[in-house]
């Protein structure tokens, strides 16, 4: 992120504090951030601890940054966007929004036709720095702020433009939800171990730490998924046994069908927001 960029985050709450941490991982530093919210504690708790700036009200926030980070519930957007329009401003800055399933569409209709909008998908593992983010902007933004929301979204980790808007439901159903299915897998590897033996801390241990070099393998050596597979699945082993009957259970079509429905549901969202 250019330094010379003033952030403003609207809501100070759980993520724009990983947000934050995120920025000031890759250098940015905290005093050209502020933020506002209602609870004066939550801002004065991220002021203590990341050196931030608390501005006195939403209008005065905008003022005084480049962009404008949308770090609320999605249920407190339109109070907030409609807010935010009676600031009369000739040239407002960007607004970044990181609320799944909240259109541009919407967004500036809220907001008015003036204002040019980002969406930033990021994922939960961005509060350590391992996360990725889908970008995309409102072709009326300058190049400028295309570049300011992708540092942005890469300072979760790693970031990707997403051409149209409607793949953000794609996004949202792949990368955002994601990590839960992740979860969900290393849950049943490390309680499955349990039942057959192992102790807890053991089975936690295996299944944790597989998870993860297996994510590494796939990072580091450029092979796909389905090659590091089948250089795993030796004829007649363990491992085409477990295949076997995860494909015989129709693992891979379940699977599919929820992503698809992760998706679709994310396509829910936005229409109701629209309504």
């Amino acid at each position: 992120m250019d330094h010379s960029i003033r952030l403003g985050f609207i809501g100070a709450g759980t993520a724009a504090e990983f947000m934050l941490q995120g920025l000031a991982r890759g250098g940015y530093p905290a005093n050209r951030a502020a933020v506002f919210d209602p609870d004066a504690d939550r801002c004065g708790a991220l002021r203590d601890i990341l050196g931030v700036t608390v501005a006195e009200s939403n209008q005065a926030l905008l003022g005084a940054v480049d962009a404008v980070v949308l770090a609320v519930k999605p249920q407190m957007l339109e109070e907030v966007l409609e807010e935010l329009e009676t600031a009369d401003m000739a040239s407002p800055p960007l607004v970044i929004s990181v609320a799944a399933g909240v259109r541009t569409g919407t967004l500036k209709r809220l907001l008015g036709e003036q204002w040019s909008v980002a969406r930033v998908m990021p994922n939960t593992p961005a509060q350590l720095g391992a996360g990725i983010s889908g970008v995309f902007v409102t072709p009326d933004a300058s190049e400028q702020q295309r570049q300011v929301a992708f540092d942005f979204g890469m300072a979760a980790g790693d970031a990707v433009w997403i051409p149209e808007e409607a793949l953000m439901d794609v996004v949202t159903a792949v990368s955002g939800s994601g990590p839960a299915y992740y979860f969900l897998l290393t849950e049943v590897l490390q309680r499955t171990a349990q039942e057959l033996g192992l102790d807890p801390n053991t089975a936690a241990r295996l299944a944790s730490a597989t998870a993860l070099g297996a994510a590494t393998m796939i990072d580091q050596t450029g092979q796909s998924p389905a090659i590091l597979r089948e250089r795993v699945t030796s004829p007649g082993g363990t491992t085409e046994r477990a295949l076997e009957i995860l494909r015989n259970g129709g693992f891979e079509s379940l699977f599919q069908e929820a992503v698809v429905g992760a998706a679709i549901r994310g396509r829910e969202l936005a229409e109701d927001m629209e309504d």
